[in-house]
């Protein structure tokens, strides 16, 4: 995501920093454009956080992780590529991304 190749957007909660492909609540909603993208970011966490509920019983090892022997467990989740993650320490930008996320889809409703 960081590096622009994954199209889409993350959802988190304000435990992570808002950067421009993962939104998280506005912490003091000062409008109804920001109460409404609250609301709409919590329904929508709501159904994915039920969703990795329902994944954990159907797939344990997303639940207790894998309780294999090294050599099984790296056949099971290895990856052709190798994937390069930067870490982009600007929360500003992050933080306009959302604004702007919130004025275009929850603005004149």
């Amino acid at each position: 995501m960081e590096t622009g190749n994954v199209p889409g957007l993350l959802l988190g909660d304000n435990g992570y920093a808002c950067k421009n492909y993962l939104l998280t609540p506005v912490l003091q909603p000062e409008n109804d454009q920001e109460t409404r993208y609250n609301r709409a970011h919590i329904r929508t966490r709501n159904i994915v956080e039920r969703l990795f509920g329902i994944w954990k019983k159907r797939f344990p090892c997303l639940h207790r992780g894998l309780q294999t022997k090294l050599d099984t467990s790296v056949a099971i989740i290895y990856m052709d590529e190798p994937i390069g993650v930067r870490n982009i320490p600007d929360a500003q930008r992050g933080l306009d991304f959302r604004r702007h996320f919130i004025e275009q889809h929850f603005g004149n409703q």
